[in-house]
């Protein structure tokens, strides 16, 4: 129950006894998505850029979560479908596996409660490497 209290709002990415890492590789990890929030804003205090380009696999849900943000946190961040974007934000829906180095640098790894990680935040230090392959049922950016 600790972990769920600490957890909230991202206590679903609790797996009982499993280590994290078994659960990490073998589970889909934040599917609903409230950890996108997290990520935004964690963006919103560490870049002191006007504007932040992010993208992800998920579109749709960071949509939700940016319409959450206040007005002027949502100006400053940029919804981009495709590589244009500085940040890749990912809740590793689809694709428990970790991803490419080449995708760049992670800068955030979040764990609720110190559990599994749930959200990543990747830096593409060059914007012309390569996204990774879209998954299956990916809603483009509403």
């Amino acid at each position: 129950m600790w972990f769920i209290a600490q957890a909230y709002p991202n206590q679903q990415t609790y797996f009982s006894c499993l280590p994290n890492a078994a659960a990490e590789r073998l589970f889909e990890r934040d599917y609903w998505g409230p950890s996108y929030r997290y990520g935004l804003e964690w963006l919103l205090r560490h870049d002191p850029s006007p504007t932040i380009a992010v993208t992800g696999p998920q579109p749709a849900i960071i949509y939700v979560n940016w319409l959450v943000l206040k007005p002027a946190q949502r100006r400053r961040i940029r919804l981009v479908d495709g590589p244009g974007a500085r940040y890749y934000l990912t809740a590793y829906r689809w694709h428990p596996q970790p991803y490419a180095d080449s995708l760049g640098p992670e800068v955030l790894a979040y764990r609720p409660g110190g559990g599994i990680k749930a959200l990543s935040i990747f830096r593409r230090d060059s914007l012309r490497r390569p996204l990774p392959p879209a998954p299956i049922g990916r809603a483009p950016w509403p």
